[in-house]
């Protein structure tokens, strides 16, 4: 899939690129991008090449027709509807951690008070062997 160029009910061609994808459900979609079309430049087919101006206006819409089709596939995944609820209740990006990096994140930062160096090695075995149990039982699919 990629782009095309539509012709309306008289014979001459839309101002616009149009765009087709294959969406999460396996429909084909047909977007209307706002790169206008240089009408006047047209090849005749979008497989011969054009001049400089033609070529330049399918770059420009081919580059906005990925970034549809990336915000397309994102869209209605956990993952993203989770950072999306998290970005705003907190008004931060989500960033997420590699498992292995946890205890160093549960036990460093700040503090209110001190804590004894024999609560802080208790903390950290037990972070490490919470990620050691997560890693062997299977859950690492789920956990980076």
């Amino acid at each position: 899939m990629g782009l095309e160029v539509r012709t309306g009910r008289g014979g001459e061609l839309r101002k616009h690129w149009y765009g087709s994808y294959i969406d999460c459900n396996g429909r084909r979609k047909v977007i209307a991008l706002a790169e206008p079309l240089p009408t006047r430049h047209f090849p005749g087919s979008l497989k011969e090449p054009g001049d400089t101006v033609f070529e330049a206006s399918r770059a420009r819409a081919q580059k906005e027709l990925e970034t549809f089709q990336t915000e397309a596939r994102q869209q209605g995944r956990a993952d993203h509807l989770t950072a999306q609820l998290i970005e705003s209740k907190t008004g931060r990006k989500w960033k997420e951690t590699p498992l292995a990096a946890l205890p160093d994140i549960i036990t460093g930062g700040k503090k209110r008070r001190a804590r004894s160096q024999q609560h802080e090695t208790w903390k950290r075995g037990a972070v490490e062997k919470f990620t050691a149990w997560l890693l062997g039982a299977g859950w690492s699919r789920f956990w980076r």
